[in-house]
């Protein structure tokens, strides 16, 4: 939310508290508050669960966004098999996906 604040869009900004994937469900992620914070491997600690559900599935109770951008450390696959429906709909005007490595 700091660069939403600092660009002053917060009016046209609505962040969610979830992770995106292709359905429901919860995913184990290492706490590190840093840039490098990632799926859990075994022997891991310090993780948190975070909810995830599909974008379709969020959008149906939210205003439909007109952009989108995907920047999920490796995880688009995931994201995008979520997204058939929001990715086909012509009131979204741009997508905006970084990549890492093959996704």
């Amino acid at each position: 939310m700091d660069n939403v604040l600092i660009n002053k869009i917060q009016d046209k900004v609505k962040a969610l508290n979830i992770g995106l994937s292709s359905s429901k469900g919860l995913l184990k992620f290492t706490q590190e508050l840093d840039a490098v914070d990632h799926l859990v491997t075994e022997n891991e600690t310090n993780t948190i669960d975070v909810e995830i559900n599909s974008l379709d599935s969020i959008l149906i109770t939210e205003q439909f966004p007109v952009l989108i951008k995907i920047d999920v450390e490796g995880f688009e696959t995931e994201v995008l098999n979520g997204a058939t429906i929001t990715l086909a709909d012509k009131t979204l005007k741009v997508t905006i996906i970084e990549l890492k490595g093959s996704g």
